[in-house]
């Protein structure tokens, strides 16, 4: 089972405490190279948990977050870990209140977003 490559879990409303018991479970597979999230209503709270299983997973290249209610802050905590994957490609869905030098912040002098692939920014529930 650790050689998943792909978890779909979209529409779930997992919440938070889901996203923490499962980013606790994803270190685990090394091999995960695509993770779908939308629609779950993780908030900021799941955004953070999820920040740190990010660094973990050394061949995720796609996240799919549309819809979670992360607000700025939650896009920071992601945006911060994705600085630190040298895999990622593509991440949709990210609130787009924040202004681009904020949002791309922690990536300046970094050499991993030459493998960011794509951004879709999307103003979802960014107040």
């Amino acid at each position: 089972c650790r050689e998943l490559e792909r978890l779909y879990l979209f529409y779930n409303n997992i919440g938070a405490e889901g996203v923490k018991y499962i980013s606790l479970t994803l270190k685990n597979f090394k091999k995960l190279k695509e993770l779908y999230l939308s629609n779950n209503n993780i908030g900021i709270e799941g955004a953070k948990y999820l920040s740190d299983t990010i660094k973990d997973l050394p061949l995720l290249c796609k996240l799919d977050l549309y819809n979670n209610n992360l607000k700025d802050e939650g896009a920071k905590y992601i945006m911060s870990s994705l600085s630190q994957s040298s895999s990622i490609k593509k991440v949709p869905a990210m609130p787009a209140k924040l202004a681009p030098n904020e949002l791309f912040e922690p990536f300046l002098g970094v050499s991993q977003l030459l493998m960011l692939r794509l951004i879709i920014l999307a103003g979802l529930n960014s107040s």
